[in-house]
C-alpha cells in the first residue's frame, strides 16, 4: 500500500480539528481535504485515512516504543471493526465519546516526527492558510486551553495612515473561535507546530506586557 505521507497527515489534521461526525447527511470539511481527491464516500474516507496511517506507522522507526504501540494497535481495532465501535480490544475504547479522535491525534504526532514548539509571531503572519496549528489561550489564574484549530485568515488592519495591526482568525469545530492581535501574541495565546504535553505548556514560559 503505497501512501502519500504528506497529504495524509494535512488530511488528519483537517479531520482531527473538526471533530464533527461524518454520515450520510454530513457535510465534512469538503473540498480542502486531501482525500476528496479520490471521490471517496465519507465512510470509505476515513476508512482509508486510518489504513494509510497504520501502513506509515509500521514502517516508521519507532520515536516512542509504548506510545507507538498503543496507537497502532487502536487502528488496528478501527480497520478490524467495520463500523468503528464496539472495539473492546481498542486501549483508546474507555474514552467512547471521542476515541477515533484521540486515537488519530496521537497517531499524527507520530507521523509528524517532530518535538512541539511554540511559533514566534512572523511564522505564525506567514504560515499558509487552512494550516492546522495548535491554538493555546491563556487565562486567568495561569489557566491555558489548547485546540487544534484551522488558521483562516491572517492580514494587516489599518486605520487611517497612523495605525494598524496584524490579527489572525482561526476555526475550530466548523465555527470562527478567534480573531486575535499579534501584538499580544505570546502573552494571552500562542501556537504550536504539534500538540504540546502538559509538561511542554507548563514549562513553556509566556511574556508580560
Amino acid at each position: 500500500m503505497k501512501v502519500d505521507k504528506e497529504k495524509l497527515i494535512r488530511t488528519m489534521e483537517y479531520c482531527t480539528a473538526d471533530i464533527t461526525p461524518v454520515d450520510e447527511n454530513d457535510e465534512c470539511l469538503g473540498d480542502v481535504c486531501p482525500f476528496k481527491e479520490g471521490g471517496y464516500e465519507s465512510g470509505d474516507c476515513q476508512e482509508n485515512m486510518i489504513r494509510a496511517a497504520l501502513a506509515l506507522l509500521k514502517e516508521q522507526e519507532p520515536r516512542d516504543g509504548a506510545e507507538r504501540e498503543k496507537v497502532i494497535r487502536g487502528l488496528e481495532a478501527c480497520v478490524h471493526n467495520q463500523h468503528l465501535m464496539q472495539c473492546e480490544s481498542c486501549p483508546y475504547h474507555t474514552d467512547k465519546a471521542r476515541c477515533l479522535t484521540t486515537l488519530m491525534r496521537d497517531a499524527l504526532d507520530l507521523l509528524r516526527e517532530q518535538e512541539a514548539r511554540v511559533m514566534d509571531e512572523d511564522e505564525v503572519f506567514v504560515t499558509e492558510l487552512s494550516t492546522v496549528l495548535y491554538l493555546e489561550r491563556r487565562r486567568a489564574r495561569e489557566t491555558t486551553r489548547i485546540v487544534p484549530a484551522i488558521l483562516t485568515d491572517h492580514d494587516t488592519w489599518s486605520y487611517g495612515q497612523l495605525s494598524s495591526y496584524r490579527y489572525a482568525e482561526f476555526v475550530y469545530e466548523g465555527k470562527l473561535i478567534d480573531h486575535r492581535d499579534l501584538a499580544t501574541y505570546g502573552v494571552t495565546w500562542r501556537c504550536w507546530t504539534s500538540r504540546p504535553t502538559p509538561e511542554q505548556m507548563r514549562d513553556t514560559k509566556w511574556e508580560e506586557l
